[in-house]
């Protein structure tokens, strides 16, 4: 069923491609199956395949085309409601490093692949030595050079002729250089592999039709369930990270959930053929647009070409010198890594940067969701300690610095002043949760540990309070037990309804007050005075 495979894949190809030129918010942009998903579509085919062993070949086929073909219907119907849904919104909270990070593993990956191009090897199960033997040097190297001559001309000179024009130039070398060494065109594919391997033509979809709803195991592909929506969450987060890092990237808007849908439509379009998961490329739509490709022709085109492919053939696709393909990707890689590891030294803070290598490692060492998901946890971690070093204690004075509006003689006016000293006020501010909380602890325990007169109130003001988590509630229960062991009395103003429900069990427990407002708290420590 290999010619039924090739159909499969030029036909997602084309209506990716065509599809999602027309209907994205991004012009240039360009959707392709993706190689994400492969691996999982890849595992559910190979697990229906143990799983229906003993059947007869023809129902192992149909039960895979099928499961793929519900697959993508199913993620198509997805991305089209979480579009719906405007959750693409969510991407503009993901971390400026993260991206950075993201696309900085994005270089990783595309180099390392680069390099498996040029040698038709896999990177992951190649031992790294292998690569410094003369022959497997002599493939890879000059892919090398050509990447960072673009990647230096694309530095110096902003002009989009510079990279076709680099392009042709490499391979008009490449053919020159076999010509002068007496180097046939079967011996640079076969001997040295410099060349595309032949690969099958004109695929004529032997066995597609529409006997295999028939034939298909549909308890078997129920038994797939966790393996597609895997898929279907996975496609929705890389459609969601490939726009913000595209965004960043061009610097152009790009809207996500524009994106979700036009991925949604080509995938319910592909699930027709039994189609592979497609959606939005970032490397190839960041190449397209280094190249000067900034139109929705270019999508358009590309998938007209894997149309003509499928029926004419894929002959041509094998002349084509690994050197060149391999430099290309070398060339698109290096220019994310240099952005983000090479100048992003210069431009971003040490913590941010510290954040786009954690990343670039895990995406190297375990892929791209692990990487994504431990930068956005380190994010967070590093968010609470920079947010939690910003003082939530506004101010502080005490009872000699301000009083109540009841009006009294004078003689008692003096009085309450002298007695002010023991009635101490911090007016907070922001949202309180554990690490900000704690900081009001430790203020109010050095106040009552260290103060010449020991404090009889201690005032919390949340007039310029927005809220506050369990955590920094259960701070206020030690803080208010603490107080009370002291004999200080904890009083509260200015809380919100909401605020004065989370405070219940504080109030409730250790004899603290609350008042609406800070001038009936110090009327009220001035009348206990």
């Amino acid at each position: 069923y290999l010619p039924a495979g090739i159909m499969i894949a030029l036909v997602t190809a084309a209506v990716s491609l065509i599809v999602i030129a027309c209907f994205s918010s991004f012009r240039g942009i360009i959707g392709i199956p993706q190689d994400r998903t492969a691996p999982i579509i890849a595992l559910m085919a190979s697990s229906i395949a143990v799983i229906m062993a003993e059947r007869p070949t023809k129902e192992i086929f149909a039960t895979v085309l099928v499961a793929m073909a519900i697959t993508a219907a199913l993620c198509g119907l997805a991305l089209m409601l979480v579009g719906a849904f405007k959750v693409g919104r969510i991407v503009r909270f993901v971390p400026y490093p993260v991206i950075g990070g993201f696309l900085a593993g994005t270089g990783w990956l595309l180099a390392t692949g680069a390099i498996g191009v040029m040698t038709g090897t896999n990177w992951e199960e190649q031992p790294l030595a292998s690569y410094f033997t003369f022959d497997m040097m002599v493939c890879w190297i000059p892919g090398l050079i050509m990447a960072l001559i673009m990647l230096v001309t694309s530095r110096l000179v902003r002009s989009g002729l510079v990279m076709p024009l680099v392009l042709v130039a490499s391979l008009g070398a490449f053919y020159l250089f076999i010509g002068v060494r007496g180097i046939s065109i079967a011996e640079a594919r076969e001997d040295l592999g410099l060349l595309i391997t032949m690969i099958p033509t004109k695929a004529n979809g032997d066995g597609l039709g529409y006997w295999v709803a028939s034939k298909a195991d549909y308890g078997v592909i129920l038994r797939q369930a966790g393996k597609i929506a895997s898929i279907l969450f996975l496609s929705i987060m890389s459609i969601l990270l490939n726009s913000s890092a595209l965004e960043m990237d061009t610097r152009q808007d790009v809207d996500a959930d524009r994106e979700l849908k036009s991925a949604g439509i080509a995938n319910l379009l592909i699930s027709a053929f039994g189609g592979l998961t497609c959606f939005q490329s970032l490397s190839l739509t960041t190449l397209g647009h280094r190249i000067g490709g900034r139109s929705r022709v270019m999508g358009v085109t590309a998938g007209l070409l894997c149309l003509a492919a499928l029926f004419v053939g894929t002959d041509l696709i094998s002349y084509l010198p690994r050197p060149v393909l391999g430099g290309l990707l070398m060339f698109l890689g290096l220019i994310f890594l240099s952005e983000w590891v090479y100048d992003g030294i210069k431009r971003m803070p040490r913590l941010d940067y510290l954040l786009v290598l954690v990343i670039l490692v895990v995406v190297a060492c375990f892929g791209y969701l692990p990487g994504v998901c431990a930068g956005i946890m380190l994010a967070a971690l590093m968010f609470v300690v920079r947010y939690s070093r910003l003082t939530t204690i506004r101010s502080h004075f005490t009872g000699r610095d301000v009083q109540s509006n009841v009006d009294r003689a004078p003689g008692l006016q003096t009085l309450i002043r002298r007695q002010g000293s023991r009635t101490h006020i911090l007016r907070l501010q922001g949202f309180i949760f554990f690490g900000t909380a704690t900081v009001i602890y430790e203020k109010a325990s050095h106040i009552v540990e260290t103060e010449e007169e020991p404090p009889k109130y201690l005032v919390l003001d949340f007039y310029h309070v927005d809220g506050l988590d369990y955590s920094a509630i259960n701070i206020f229960k030690r803080l208010s037990q603490l107080l009370k062991d002291k004999s200080v009395r904890l009083i509260f103003s200015n809380c919100s309804p909401v605020i004065l429900r989370q405070l219940a069990e504080v109030l409730e427990s250790n004899d603290a007050l609350s008042f609406p407002d800070l001038d009936r708290s110090m009327e009220w420590c001035e009348k206990s005075s």
